[in-house]
């Protein structure tokens, strides 16, 4: 044998099946030692097989020879049979170059017969029964799990997406469909290896974001097609935290106790807790919540808990490039504050009438570590002795009088004495302390000397911090009170001597007064438009020229034989202007000369933006104005701009800070007296809501006209100059409110047409809302008619839209629109609108910030919404509609660089 190979003749008229399971013995003689003998046996090769579907039409087989493929004796014919049909496949390998990564394609589903056997006759592989099944109809299926739930990470889900036929391929696209507040949508890359399952655990939107409780909509795209998997989380899937911090300040720091619970699958969960940051030295051990965590030095801690004491993770910031929800962690801002005497509650006093060394005084004490509460200690000191001593009385009240004190001392009026006080960890602090005449002190103070109309006035008065005392106030308009600083608002009946009775601190009431001011408040809104007199150039009335009316000429032109440049020439052309009596007029000859006249313009607001016109039918179209008056929030067909109404509560805050905040420019609809409610949590669009908390309503009332006339008339006075002949001059010109815009106001005899969204904060699990009400009552002199709007359609994204058709009688004065919260939680209400009921609106929601558009709704108030990555540039595109909030149109750019 040499160093390397050796060969073994097969003896004559075998061949390679001859030589399988044999035992071949090495014999080995070394340099030294004895011959060793090495028995080893001769296996015989063998085909592995596997296969990948081709959707739900046929299978690839894969094969491959395993085991000593070098003894084998070339080539090898394999061969897969269909026992139902006889259809049959054979593939041939030549020679050992070929063994690995055999393919037979499209293999119709069924029971094979499969063979393989070598040139010299082995049957390496032999299945009569190889049964490939068409794969299921949706091979995936979803699961779900806790993300990182015992680690802290509360109310978070995990999907899992598993794949029953294979492996995930290459291009497959997982798209969440819903809900809309959530996005997601992944192709699968195999950069980390491909497997037969594929997890979802956070948005793919800017910032990332985990998914909670609710039901979800996730669509599988394949080569084979797509796949809907719908799936619910509900609350006992997740980890559920609810706990708090108790703090108590010991001489080592500050003492901090969680105490609380953790849930999952509807069972109890045992906590821990550990401190995440902080300042140096703190001990960052997970340990149970059975036992405290101390906070050593001041600073801003992150306190977290956990179902494992393997750890706890902080869930309140980016982590893994998810956002959590941050229920696992608490900040703790320690503080440490010195020890110190409160000095708005250390008095020394003596009582009127009382004899002048018959003091008292009362100390207080605050901050400072100490071990239980109130667990201070006052020393009493001649001034000047409250370092060292000598100490004339000891206690841990903080209260000294000449009375108490068995002639070991006398507090003296007008005197002033030391007052030094300890924590419970040897701190000490000194304050010196004057005793006071009560019989000539000012013991009734106010925060200001004079208050305006609509300010809150705050009353004090002498405050011991002495145990019993009872106050008793008198003052203008009925006022009393009996606590120590009482405040109540100030108006002019507010104004005049204020009384205070303290009893209960010397034998004999203390009496005191004081003075309290109020000044009115005059808020005057002055209208240049309406006033006596005004300029009608200087505000825009006269002078500002606008279109009129747009015309077209209809009348006949020459030509039918196709002669382009000689055709179409008016056969008897009329000039639109005609020059008649020295100046450029229009005459009654318009409609003869062929001009029809087919638009007019109506209105127009103060920025020169067309609001209103009608078309030679007399039919009206209506342009509506927000943010500032700078962008159209709403286009209406067939409708009156006064007939019209869109609030989307978006544009309340915008726009510079105006000075006069009593005399704003008036809306059209306007809620600003409920601007409070304006919430930025819930919206339907946009990044406002109005929100009507529980058992509250909110509303207006806006009237109803019988008819429209945009016309409006002026008045002029006149006066004769006698310096020039008793000429007429122009006084001044005057104007009615019938030249500004008219507010929102409907018109009698029609059908009008409200449609709103609303959103109640607790969750429904159910098909409509219940606990809102939306009312709209009609008054005319007969009486008042209620109509109470209906849902319509189902609740999308926690939305649901409520429409509505009300006849407005021809007698109607006025209409009401009531918003109401009927249960125990708040309602959101957004994307109002009124319309007549024959027309057609569409309105727009831009963001307040940058103006772009962020929502557009269309005729049955269904949004379609815009979103935006942070250069500005169109990202998504999202419809709205009965089945949910749909993904239409996605689109990323990037720009490469050379």
């Amino acid at each position: 044998m040499n160093e390397n190979y050796d060969t073994i003749q097969i003896p004559n008229g075998q061949s390679f099946k001859d030589i399988y399971f044999k035992n071949v013995t090495y014999f080995i003689k070394p340099p030294c030692g004895s011959e060793i003998s090495i028995n080893n046996m001769l296996e015989a090769p063998y085909i592995n097989l596997s296969i990948s579907p081709n959707c739900r039409t046929s299978f690839d087989a894969s094969f491959y020879l395993a085991g000593r493929s070098s003894l084998i004796c070339y080539p090898v014919y394999t061969s897969f049979k269909n026992n139902n049909t006889g259809f049959t496949k054979i593939d041939t390998i030549l020679s050992q170059s070929g063994a690995s990564g055999r393919v037979v394609k499209d293999l119709p589903y069924g029971s094979y017969t499969v063979t393989s056997m070598t040139r010299d006759g082995y049957l390496l592989h032999n299945m009569s029964n190889w049964t490939i099944n068409s794969p299921a109809e949706n091979p995936y299926s979803i699961s779900i799990s806790p993300y990182f739930g015992e680690y802290g990470n509360d109310g978070a889900i995990i999907f899992t997406i598993n794949k029953s036929s294979g492996l995930f391929t290459r291009g497959t696209q997982i798209q969440l469909v819903s809900p809309g507040e959530y996005t997601y949508s992944e192709v699968v890359t195999g950069d980390l290896g491909l497997y037969n399952y594929y997890t979802v655990s956070r948005t793919t939107s800017t910032p990332s974001r985990y998914f909670y409780p609710g039901t979800y909509l996730f669509r599988v795209t394949d080569t084979c097609g797509s796949y809907e998997l719908p799936v619910t989380v509900q609350e006992a899937n997740v980890y559920r935290y609810n706990w708090n911090i108790e703090q108590q300040e010991t001489c080592a720091g500050l003492k901090l106790t969680v105490t609380g619970s953790a849930i999952y699958n509807n069972s109890p969960v045992k906590l821990y807790t550990k401190i995440l940051s902080g300042p140096s030295g703190y001990d960052g051990s997970v340990v149970p919540i059975t036992s405290s965590l101390l906070l050593p030095t001041s600073g801003e801690y992150k306190i977290g808990v956990s179902g494992t004491p393997s750890d706890v993770f902080d869930f309140s910031k980016p982590l893994n490039q998810g956002l959590g929800n941050g229920v696992n962690v608490k900040s703790i801002i320690y503080g440490y504050k010195p020890l110190a005497i409160d000095v708005n509650h250390t008095q020394g006093w003596v009582c009127p009438g009382g004899a002048d060394n018959d003091g008292n005084i009362s100390a207080v004490a605050i901050n400072g570590r100490i071990t239980s509460p109130g667990n201070y200690t006052y020393k009493l000191a001649a001034v000047g002795n409250g370092i060292n001593g000598p100490y004339l009385s000891v206690n841990t009240t903080g209260r000294f009088s000449t009375a108490t004190s068995g002639g070991a001392y006398t507090l003296v009026k007008n005197q002033n004495y030391d007052i030094r006080v300890e924590d419970g960890c040897g701190a000490g602090v000194v304050q010196t302390i004057k005793v006071l005449d009560l019989g000539v002190t000012q013991i009734v103070t106010s925060d200001k000397q004079q208050y305006c109309e609509g300010d809150i006035i705050k009353l004090n008065t002498f405050n011991p911090f002495v145990p019993n005392v009872q106050y008793n106030w008198s003052g203008p308009d009925n006022f009393s009170s009996t606590q120590q600083s009482p405040t109540l608002p100030a108006k002019l009946s507010a104004s005049g001597i204020y009384r205070v009775t303290i009893t209960g601190l010397c034998s004999t009431p203390i009496m005191g007064e004081l003075n309290v001011r109020v000044a009115p408040t005059v808020i005057t809104c002055y209208s240049a438009v309406t006033d006596t007199s005004v300029n009608p150039y200087v505000y825009g009335l006269l002078g500002n020229w606008k279109q009129a009316k747009s015309y077209i000429n209809y009348s006949a032109r020459s030509g039918n034989n196709n002669d382009i440049r000689n055709d179409g020439v008016f056969t008897n052309y009329t000039p639109f202007w005609k020059w008649i009596n020295g100046g450029l007029q229009l005459g009654d000859y318009l409609v003869a000369g062929g001009w029809v006249w087919t638009s007019e313009s109506t209105l127009f607001n103060k920025k020169g933006f067309e609001l209103e016109n009608k078309d030679p039918l007399n039919r009206f179209n209506a342009g509506l104005y927000g943010y500032d008056n700078s962008l159209p929030i709403a286009v209406v067909q067939n409708s009156h701009y006064r007939e019209a109404a869109f609030e989307g509560f978006e544009d309340y805050n915008f726009g510079s800070n105006e000075c006069d905040i009593a005399c704003t420019t008036a809306r059209s609809f306007d809620f600003s007296s409920y601007k409070s409610q304006l919430d930025s949590i819930e919206r339907h669009s946009g990044k406002y809501s109005l929100r009507v908390d529980a058992g509250k309503a909110a509303g207006m009332v806006v009237p109803v006209v019988s008819n429209d006339n945009n016309s409006f008339s002026f008045t002029t006075t006149t006066g004769t100059n006698s310096c020039t002949g008793n000429n007429a001059l122009l006084r001044s010109i005057r104007l009615g409110t019938d030249a500004l815009l008219p507010s929102f106001s409907p018109i009698s005899g029609k059908d009008i047409l409200i449609s709103v969204w609303a959103k109640e904060a607790e969750r429904c699990n159910c098909t409509g809302y219940m606990k809102n009400q939306i009312g709209i009552v009609v008054t005319q002199p007969s009486g008042a008619t209620t109509v109470i709007a209906k849902p319509v359609g189902p609740i999308i994204d926690g939305w649901q839209r409520y429409e509505q058709v009300v006849n407005l009688p021809a007698a109607a004065t006025k209409v009401s629109f009531s918003f109401e919260a009927t249960g125990s939680t708040a309602v959101f209400f957004d994307d109002l609108r009124i319309h007549p009921y024959n027309a057609i609106m569409k309105s727009f929601v831009y963001n307040p910030v940058n103006l772009r558009l962020v929502a557009e709704l269309d005729e049955n108030n269904y949004a379609t919404f815009y979103e935006y990555d942070d250069d500005g540039v169109l990202i998504r595109l999202k419809k709205e509609t009965e089945k949910g909030i749909q993904t239409i149109q996605e689109t990323r750019n990037a720009l490469l660089k050379d």
